[in-house]
């Protein structure tokens, strides 16, 4: 939910995908809920091996997490689930952060 000066076609993308949600979720409202979730860094394999990763970048994303790690994927599994669930059944249109506090610095 920031812009990014490296990759400004990211940050464009993830703004799409805000628009995109809440406008299916008008669309399709009661029937069908429309949520998406961003997850922050995700230590994946691909993220493992890239240079500028192994080269510090790690270090500096996890000192400017407010929860001190980067997950893996299984920890995010749980958020995906829950805006699949009933839990969430009067949840439409929402744009839920998993990115251990990241995007909150600042505010």
């Amino acid at each position: 939910m920031r812009g990014s000066a490296r990759a400004p076609q990211y940050a464009a993308a993830k703004y799409g995908i805000l628009g995109i949600t809440k406008s299916y979720a008008q669309a399709f409202a009661p029937t069908v809920r429309v949520n998406t979730f961003a997850p922050g860094f995700i230590e994946t394999e691909m993220l493992l091996i890239r240079a500028d990763w192994k080269s510090g970048r790690r270090e500096d994303m996890i000192a400017k997490t407010p929860m001190g790690r980067i997950p893996g994927p299984a920890e995010l599994a749980g958020t995906a689930l829950f805006l699949a669930t009933d839990d969430a059944a009067h949840m439409t249109g929402a744009y839920l952060n998993a990115d251990g506090g990241f995007n909150m610095i600042g505010a």
